[in-house]
């Protein structure tokens, strides 16, 4: 009997929104996944495809979507994903999605792509929505309806409806609701516990008496109960291992790379974990042991028949025994997965699987650096490591965050001819040209598009949306910093390097409008929110500011700043004069400016934040082998004593920054 079975690719595990029925903050680490990555996850899926043509009572059909445990349209790539797989020869794709990235844009790339089925999950309307969601709502509304009403034909919109409110007449308002739009198609179920990572008091499912009546149940079927999830649905993560299921939100049960194993290669492993019901199903509402206690516990309490649990129980019998044929059949296809590093019991240490840039793999290590004990993966976690030299890395410097001693590090890993700006400056005197080089968009995107494919590592004071001007595809990393401690730190910067502002308080430099509207004021929003058409413009600056000189004015040797006087034997990362940066543009920051820079920076592979250095640094060993044998000692500036009002001052003009900052920190887990 032909059947279907989903196969879930997590174009990213990061989110725009954060609602309380879901435990973002569960999840060990976040990014999103490369096209190279997809590319050999669509090899997979075409590759189970083939069995099927090679051995005809194989009959499953794969049904890919793009899905995961976050929003797929934070990566941009979500798009050119749908299209691949279209192209690939699958007849539908389908996409999950809350809607408030789903602009008319997006709508119609995804469309254009050949999504089929877009499942949109919005389960509250008005205030209520933004108080769960923390997402606008007439936003996100208003995409909604848009896109239903261009979907057409070809493809369906289906609501998701969680009844995170254990009311179903609420539930069956919000059909009503999105009826009257033109969906009629629905998916509703109540809240699930996604393996145990979300605590739900009626869940705890080892501390009820019932527990015992399942086992009892269970032992008289003459079966041993298996989750079906796990083989309706093959769940890829962004980093492009297989996981159990997408209920797995601490990523606990991995079983192996794409780039090692097919599909069916990996059926044992799962059999395994869904048999030992370890580590995520033994808390896992889904779990045919766990459900069925549910059941019991509501036929006890007269909210359910006793015929609802007999059914129950036939219906996991059953499927339980069509999972352990399923195995077999699989064993007897393809050759089982057995690396010597899973262990059939009890917790492992798992080598580090690195992939290279043809997709064979190599077996490896960590670093000897270990800042804690968590960063050992003794936990049942495998990390996908690709190696620096496969992949290709944009750091945007966020002036005064940290980034200058970051540097080091940078040079230990990729040689200078793989590295801009070092790559682009022939003369360490040459201070014009290291300056252009780093701050100057229109000459940082020319040079390093002058250099495609050559470059490893580019880096440069530049904003978010430079990425967006490369040829290559860049990995972007960027650190963030709590934002009265980096406008204190660049307020000493200027007392230190700029001659007007030697003998002034940190108060006084504050109010220089020059430098506060163009350095300070909410600077790291303005940073990730300016359009690329901005970040080419050159002099944007505040009314009343003291005029600088164009740069065909600046000879060498002539017509220095104090700052370029003192600094011409310093590194480019340490270098700012206003004329060649467009990131001092004076810009307007406001709430819609902050909507977009948040957008921006969930579309960042690697955040970091200033406070928290040694994460940053480990997410770049977890996930991309990166050679790090210490923590290099940040720069930090002489100590000064900051009043308690100078302090709150800041904070209140910087008020997009905190938040922006605050988001930063859930992105850098």
């Amino acid at each position: 009997m032909a059947f279907s079975i989903n196969i879930d690719l997590e174009a990213t595990n990061r989110c725009n929104a954060v609602c309380h029925f879901c435990p973002r903050d569960a999840t060990p680490h976040q990014g999103h996944m490369s096209m190279a990555t997809f590319d050999q996850t669509l090899y997979r899926a075409i590759e189970f495809q083939g069995t099927k043509r090679q051995d005809s009572s194989f009959d499953v059909q794969l049904s890919p979507s793009i899905c995961g445990l976050g929003e797929p349209l934070i990566n941009p790539n979500t798009p050119e994903f749908i299209r691949k797989i279209r192209a690939a020869g699958f007849d539908s794709c389908a996409m999950s999605s809350n809607g408030a990235l789903l602009d008319e844009k997006r709508g119609n790339a995804i469309l254009e792509a050949g999504v089929t089925t877009v499942n949109i999950n919005i389960s509250d309307l008005g205030e209520e929505y933004e108080r769960i969601y923390n997402l606008p709502y007439e936003e996100t509304r208003d995409n909604i309806v848009r896109f239903i009403n261009n979907s057409g034909a070809d493809c369906e919109v289906q609501i998701v409806l969680v009844n995170h409110r254990k009311d179903p007449e609420h539930t069956a308002r919000m059909e009503e609701f999105w009826r009257s739009h033109g969906v009629s198609h629905f998916m509703k179920y109540d809240v699930i516990n996604r393996g145990g990572a979300l605590f739900v008091d009626h869940m705890q499912y080892e501390q009820f008496a019932e527990r015992r009546a399942a086992e009892r149940l269970m032992d008289e079927s003459g079966r041993k109960w298996v989750c079906p999830v796990p083989y309706l649905s093959v769940f890829i993560g962004y980093d492009g291992l297989y996981y159990l299921c997408c209920s797995d939100w601490k990523k606990e049960a991995p079983m192996a790379s794409v780039f090692e194993a097919s599909i069916l290669s990996i059926s044992e492993q799962k059999l395994h974990h869904v048999t030992s019901r370890e580590p995520v199903c033994r808390s896992c509402n889904h779990d045919p042991l766990n459900a069925v206690t549910d059941k019991v516990r509501a036929v006890n309490a007269g909210d359910a028949p006793q015929s609802e649990l007999d059914a129950m129980v036939q219906t996991f019998t059953r499927e339980s025994e069509i999972a352990f044929r399923a195995v077999a059949s699989a064993v007897e296809m393809v050759p089982q997965l057995r690396p010597s590093h899973l262990e059939i019991k009890g917790q492992r240490l798992i080598p580090v699987i690195a992939t290279c840039e043809h997709g064979s793999e190599n077996v490896g290590h960590f670093n000897n650096w270990a800042p804690d004990e968590s960063t050992r993966i003794s936990k049942s976690r495998i990390y996908l490591m690709a190696l620096p030299g496969n992949n290709k890395f944009f750091f945007i410097h966020v002036m005064k965050t940290g980034g200058t001693s970051f540097a080091d590090i940078i040079a230990a890993n990729f040689h200078a001819s793989e590295r801009y700006p070092d790559v682009s400056i022939t003369t360490d005197g040459d201070i014009f040209r290291r300056i252009e080089a780093y701050l100057f968009v229109p000459d940082l995107v020319a040079n390093v598009n002058a250099l495609q494919g050559r470059l490893r590592m580019v880096r440069g004071h530049v904003p978010y949306s430079v990425r967006s001007l490369l040829h290559d595809n860049y990995i972007a990393m960027t650190l963030l910093r709590d934002p009265i401690d980096r406008t204190l730190s660049y307020l000493k910067h200027c007392r230190r390097y700029h001659a007007e502002h030697h003998e002034l308080a940190l108060e006084e430099i504050y109010e220089d409008p020059w430098f506060h509207a163009t350095f300070i004021q909410n600077y790291q929003t303005k940073i990730f929110s300016m359009s690329a058409q901005e970040a080419l413009a050159e002099n944007r600056f505040a009314d009343g500011s003291p005029r600088v000189p164009p740069r065909r004015e600046l000879g060498d040797g002539q017509n220095l700043s104090a700052e370029l006087k003192l600094l011409r034997d310093c590194s480019p990362g340490r270098l700012s004069l206003e004329c060649f940066a467009a990131s001092t543009g004076v810009i307007n920051v406001d709430q819609k400016r902050l909507t977009v820079a948040k957008e921006n920076l969930s579309s960042v592979e690697v955040v970091g934040i200033t406070a928290y250095y040694d994460r940053f640094l480990k997410q770049l060993i977890n996930r991309y082998g990166w050679e790090i044998k210490s923590i290099p000692r940040r720069h930090v500036g002489e100590l000064e004593a900051i009043s308690p009002e100078f302090r709150n001052r800041i904070a209140c003009d910087n008020a997009f920054d905190i938040e922006l900052y605050e988001y930063a920190r859930t992105l850098s887990t």
